[in-house]
């Protein structure tokens, strides 16, 4: 549609709606037209595939509130510091076959590798998990890698939440207290007679679990001692255990999000 075209001193596509391909993408045999002047986008949809490969953006150019709905190809650009992608939307994760869908994943790599060269942290995150999302729905990945993908996606959105993996270590928290809990009712109801002891078992075992991992096998810790463990000498420390894991597996990821969102060359 725009291949090879120059805009003299800039142009504006703000609000514009392409309804099929757009093609903004220069030739090899034509490098006197790769540079881009300022040029703009804002608001911009693309309902189909649209390609600015072999571009130099020059100038400070804007995508903000632009919205994709499939392939956004940017192989082969130069990008200007002043580039925005604010409120940007990139909807397609997923193709018609799984060739589509590594199409779109490389599409999103570049992009994620152009915001590294540009030290855009923040940006460069927001790629990376879209080429995460991709890669999770292709069907030729292992479903184990799938699986692991799926819940790295779920605990942290591929590392852009800080939070996340907080809330999801509060809530686990809750409930394997939960399931201790459960465990003591259903193994030992006697337990339960000392209602006051069991709930503080219940807290030290928890906490501990998360201050100390795997702790509970040391015979010398607090929660080695409690009575609800020195009953189910087994099945306890098994599920303390697995405790243990998903705790140091969601303060790696929260540290993970947190040195990637302020990280500094």
């Amino acid at each position: 549609m725009f291949a090879d075209a120059t805009f003299g001193g800039g142009a504006s596509f703000a609000d514009a709606v392409f309804i099929g391909s757009a093609l903004f993408q220069a030739s090899a045999k034509a490098p006197e037209n790769r540079r881009f002047s300022y040029v703009g986008f804002n608001g911009a949809e693309f309902r189909g595939s649209c390609s600015f490969e072999n571009r130099e953006f020059s100038t400070t150019a804007s995508f903000a509130n632009a919205t994709f709905h499939d392939v956004a190809g940017f192989h082969g650009c130069k990008f200007h510091q002043g580039i925005s992608f604010f409120g940007t939307k990139f909807l397609a994760t997923r193709g018609a076959d799984d060739e589509k869908t590594e199409e779109l994943e490389r599409a999103y790599r570049t992009l994620k590798l152009a915001m590294e060269n540009l030290r855009a942290r923040n940006e460069e995150a927001r790629f990376f998990a879209l080429e995460m999302e991709c890669h999770r729905q292709r069907g030729d990945v292992p479903r184990l890698e799938r699986a692991f993908a799926s819940l790295y996606k779920q605990v942290s959105e591929y590392g852009q939440s800080i939070s996340r993996p907080l809330v999801f270590l509060f809530v686990s928290l809750g409930a394997f207290a939960l399931l201790y809990w459960i465990t003591g009712m259903l193994t030992n109801p006697w337990l339960l007679l000392v209602q006051g002891q069991f709930l503080y078992d219940l807290a030290i075992l928890t906490l501990e679990q998360l201050v100390k991992p795997f702790s509970v096998w040391t015979r010398s810790s607090s929660s080695a001692q409690l009575s609800l463990v020195k009953s189910n000498p087994l099945l306890v420390p098994i599920f303390a255990s697995f405790q243990s894991a998903f705790n140091l597996s969601l303060i790696a990821v929260f540290l993970l999000a947190l040195r990637r969102r302020f990280k500094m060359d």
